[in-house]
This record gives C-alpha cells, structure tokens and sequence, in this order.
C-alpha cells in the first residue's frame, strides 16, 4: 500500500503554483452581461474641424459645417431645410429639414434655359431691326415671364438652402453702405452708356421713346429685381456657397448674371460688375437688399435715359 501524501500543515493554504489549484480568472460560462442588454449599441459621433472657420463640432447631415457651411464630411444624402414647421407650429421638423437629391443640376439646367431664352431673344432682335418700341416690349414680356417660371421651378425644386447669417451689425452697415454704392452704380452705368454711344455708335436701349408707366415699371424694374434676385442671390447663391467659399460665390453668380443678359453683350462688363454688388450686399445684408438696390438701379437708369 503505497504512503498516503502528507497533508497540508496548519497555517498554510493551497499551492497558488499548482495548475489544480490555480483560480481561473474567466471561468466558461460566467461572463457578466453586457451593460444596458445585448441590444444597446452606443455610438459615438466624430467630431470634425472645419478647415475654414476652425469650429470642432459633429457635422450637420449634409455634411457641411454647423456654422459656415464648409464641407468638412462626405454627406449621405443632400439636406435642404423645410418650408413648414413642426407639430403644433413649434418649429422646423428637423435641423436641416427634408432630404433632397443634389440641387446643382437642377440650378445647372434652370440656368442652361434661361442662357438659351436670352441668346434666342438675341438673335431675335439683331436678325429683326426694324421691330418697334411695342414688339420689343412685348418680347421682353414674353422672355420675362419664361424666366419667372423657370426661377419659380427651381425654387420649388431646391428651396431654402441654409446660408451663414449676417450679424445685426454687419446687416445694418450693409444697408448704409449701400446707399452710396448705389449713387456710385448709377454713374458707373452713365458714363458706361456715354462710351459705347459715342465711340462705338451704339444705339438706345430698346422702348426708350415709350413713357414710363405701369407696364414698364413691371418689366423693367420690378420683374428683374424679384425674379433674377431670387435666382442668383438666393437659389443659385445657396448651392454655390455649400460647396465653394464665400468669395467664389459671389464671382461664380455674378458670371452667371451677366450670362444670363447675352442677349446685351456689350452691357455684360457691367452687370458682371453690378452681380458683384449685389453678390456682396447680399452676403452681409441680406437678400431684400439686392432685391431693393436692384428696383432702385433700374428705375434710375429708366430716369435718366428718359430724362
């Protein structure tokens, strides 16, 4: 019979170095359950720094910064925020609204139609010189009211895109600057006008012999002021400034406005220069400047053509 092994002496425990007696730290079977269910997956949200204003936030939906619109991510889908409010009226129904496709083609397109509008309204009126004060007039009605619907299209189309809003105080130094800026604008376009009428004979703008009346206050003044605003500081300014700075969509609009009145293509210098104007006044004083500034410029060179 072989000796039994001796016992443990009092006073001393298990041999930790013995494999049998080793605790196991993990046993199978007994691990605690995950905090908060199986089910709960917490995710943790990436922060981003804006590379043009150096705010670190978590981007918006569409991918741009929360304060300057700056792409900082690669969006999902495309965000354009609502034209209604929450339940009960409370507020928007979302931080960015609706989700939407890419409006730059649609913006592309709209502005593509009204480029061919007025390149057939040109060649309409270099191919016809016999046309008079009323055929001109109504042609321009005519074009007009085919740039109302396409705007209004686009409008409809893209909506309100978010834009970085101007300070109360940059708003109100805005509106006062702009009141020389006009004066400056008028006598831009005078001696303008007086260079190509006398060095390169060019004729008087179209129903000029005509008195100013309802009818030409609304074709002249009030329709370009509403509809090509609403377009090119509003609609077109809105995709430009998500995807470009603020700068290159003040000159990128201002191209396209002077594009769109090639139907005039000595007069484009100028409006190139008047898109910057207004491009401008709008990024700091909001878009019913341009709107204003625009009536008053064209009620003015109305004055002082008929004067």
């Amino acid at each position: 019979m072989p000796p039994a092994e001796p016992a443990d002496r009092p006073g001393t425990g298990p041999d930790p170095d013995r494999p049998e007696t080793r605790a196991d730290p993990d046993p199978p079977g007994d691990e605690p359950p995950p905090v908060g269910g199986s089910d709960d997956v917490v995710e943790v949200e990436e922060t981003r720094e804006c590379w043009r204003c150096g705010l670190v936030q978590v981007p918006a939906a569409s991918g741009r910064c929360r304060r300057c619109q700056a792409r900082i991510a690669e969006p999902d889908e495309w965000s354009v925020r609502p034209r209604g409010r929450g339940p009960g009226g409370a507020g928007p129904t979302g931080p960015t609204g609706p989700t939407g496709p890419n409006p730059l083609p649609t913006v592309v397109v709209v502005f593509a139609l009204m480029l061919l509008t007025s390149v057939v309204w040109g060649w309409v009126l270099l191919g016809s010189a016999h046309l008079s004060d009323e055929d001109v007039l109504a042609g321009t009605v005519v074009v007009e009211a085919v740039d109302t619907v396409l705007v209004l299209i686009a409008l409809a189309r893209v909506g309100r895109r978010p834009l970085p809003e101007p300070t109360p105080g940059a708003r109100w130094r805005a509106w006062t600057v702009a009141v020389p800026v006009f004066g400056l604008l008028i006598v831009l376009n005078v001696l303008y006008g007086a260079v190509l009428k006398d060095w390169l004979k060019v004729a008087d703008p179209p129903f000029r012999q005509r008195p100013l009346d309802a009818v030409v206050l609304l074709v002249a003044c009030v329709q370009p002021a509403l509809v090509e605003e609403l377009f090119f500081r509003h609609v077109a300014f809105g995709v430009l400034r998500q995807s470009t700075g603020p700068h290159a969509t003040v000159w990128i609009s201002s191209v396209m406005f002077a594009g769109a009145h090639i139907y005039n293509p000595l007069g484009m210098p100028y409006l190139f220069v008047a898109g910057l104007v207004f491009g401008y006044l709008r990024s700091s004083g909001g878009l019913a400047l341009p709107i204003v500034l625009h009536f008053c410029h064209n009620l003015g060179v109305l004055l002082l053509e008929g004067a």
